[in-house]
């Protein structure tokens, strides 16, 4: 069946694909918002108390619903099964066995002694993707260990570089882990189409903060020695780094090529600057030149100087003027619905694919709420329903 906007659009790239999401919190819950707004199906399985931790997350919109829960599960399905009982195990291997795509975000070896994990699909259900996202990855001496976005970046080296170690404004390792692991099953859906079975896909967050830093890595095996902090990308180029203007706010300077900064220069009236760009016994005279200079005018007095020319000079946004720029762009923007049928724009469609269909943005679901529709596609009675209600399996 065809999930896209308009009649007559081709079907969205994953359409008819089935992904069963046993995740909890950002890491999977980005993978499958990427494969559901790519027109996969998404049925989120969560614990009948409380559900996935996405949903206590602050702020929350006038309906009562997370903010980070609207965005993450829209267009999603919910179903509550509690995983340590028998009857919640059984629904949950019926329900894998519908699937194509199966995303766990346990500590490794867990979801095996659920009886659930890669030893019990290859076997019962050997057609089926199982992608697991955890901190360290499925093998090695880490791999139980706990972890979260904070401890990839450190054990990767990321925090070592900036002169600071401290967190990061954006979650880069949970948000990229997600992201790998959903190229991995893409493509172990491809080789699927070629071989009739699946493959377990291993993600962890400490591999994709170590994509962050591949540059900094190949230094490392280039020359031996660990970079230290403020390397030419992380503060060590005065042309490459932010700058304080007069009114507080910054500006972020990325003017590599030689010929970007001369326009820099040029528009600072300081075109002398420019041969000292990459002399690396100047640049902390050049960088705090640059910083006098750029803390004489306000940052969108600034932004206006440097308007139509092109020298990589971008206003350092805080979110709320990020987002008006992306609602303008038209980019990484879709409608969702709140449960009183409000609806908002929300970040989405971060894949593009032109001329490609795509999946229609629908509200975040609630809590269990497709529980009963998705039994009864297993063949469960409202006989049965009421008695795994009561059970509390549901």
């Amino acid at each position: 069946m065809s999930l896209d906007r308009r009649a007559g659009a081709p079907a969205a790239p994953l359409a008819g694909v089935r992904v069963v999401d046993f995740s909890r919190l950002l890491p999977g819950a980005f993978c499958t918002l990427l494969l559901s707004d790519l027109g996969a199906e998404v049925i989120k399985v969560e614990h009948p108390r409380g559900g996935d931790g996405l949903r206590g997350a602050a702020p929350f919109t006038h309906t009562g619903e997370s903010g980070a829960h609207v965005v993450l599960d829209r267009g999603k399905r919910s179903i509550t099964l509690d995983l340590k009982s028998d009857d919640g195990v059984r629904i949950a291997r019926a329900l894998i066995g519908t699937g194509d795509v199966v995303v766990e975000s346990f500590r490794p070896g867990t979801f095996d002694r659920l009886g659930l994990g890669w030893t019990w699909s290859s076997e019962h259900a050997p057609r089926v993707v199982l992608a697991s996202i955890s901190a360290y990855g499925a093998r090695g001496p880490e791999s139980t260990r706990s972890g979260h976005d904070l401890n990839a970046l450190a054990v990767a080296g990321v925090l070592s570089l900036t002169g600071s170690p401290s967190p990061t404004g954006g979650q880069s390792a949970d948000v990229l882990s997600g992201a790998l692991a959903a190229v991995g099953i893409v493509a172990a859906l491809r080789e699927r189409e070629q071989t009739g079975t699946g493959r377990h896909v291993d993600a962890a967050l400490a591999d994709a903060a170590s994509a962050t830093v591949v540059l900094a890595a190949a230094q490392y095996r280039a020359s031996g020695h660990a970079p230290a902090p403020g390397g030419p990308l992380v503060g060590g180029l005065a042309c490459y780094g932010t700058y304080a203007c007069a009114d507080g706010r910054h500006l972020a300077v990325g003017a590599l090529e030689p010929v970007l900064f001369t326009r820099v220069c040029t528009v600072l009236g300081r075109p002398d600057l420019a041969d000292s760009q990459y002399d690396p016994t100047a640049q902390s005279d050049l960088r705090q030149v640059l910083a006098e200079q750029f803390g004489t005018r306000s940052r969108d007095a600034w932004v206006e100087q440097f308007a139509g020319v092109d020298a990589a000079v971008t206003p350092v946004l805080d979110v709320g003027e990020a987002w008006a720029r992306v609602e303008s762009s038209g980019r990484t923007v879709v409608p969702a619905d709140l449960v009183d049928g409000t609806e908002i724009a929300v970040p989405g469609d971060f894949v593009h694919l032109l001329g490609a269909g795509s999946r229609p943005a629908t509200a975040a679901p609630a809590l269990g709420g497709d529980t009963v529709a998705v039994l009864a596609e297993l063949g469960y009675s409202s006989a049965d329903v009421e008695r795994l209600r009561r059970d509390e399996v549901v």
